[in-house]
């Protein structure tokens, strides 16, 4: 199966592949994404928080999830759509 063009729906944040023919069901297919993303601190996907340890009283950074709805494809390239669900895995490289 080839892809033939990328489409980008920034609307509704998607990245669409269009291929030459259809998908099949039951059928698994893998799409690789090389991409790099950045800890923000907008309380948003995947970000950065910061606390002070009350035992030092220094400031400590935590990077933490927040996926409500649509924020998990602020963290990783996924289908992340909560009336359609979809199982994927994340490699670290």
């Amino acid at each position: 199966m080839d892809i033939f063009n990328v489409d980008y729906d920034l609307d509704r944040e998607f990245f669409i592949l269009n291929l030459n023919s259809g998908l099949l069901a039951g059928k698994i297919y893998v799409v690789k994404i090389h991409y790099t993303a950045f800890l923000k601190d907008n309380l948003k996907g995947f970000y950065r928080s910061v606390y002070t340890d009350q035992s030092t009283g220094k400031e400590e950074y935590v990077a933490v999830t927040q996926f409500q709805a649509t924020d998990a494809r602020r963290a990783f390239p996924c289908f992340d759509e909560p009336a359609l669900k979809a199982k994927y895995e994340v490699d670290f490289e």
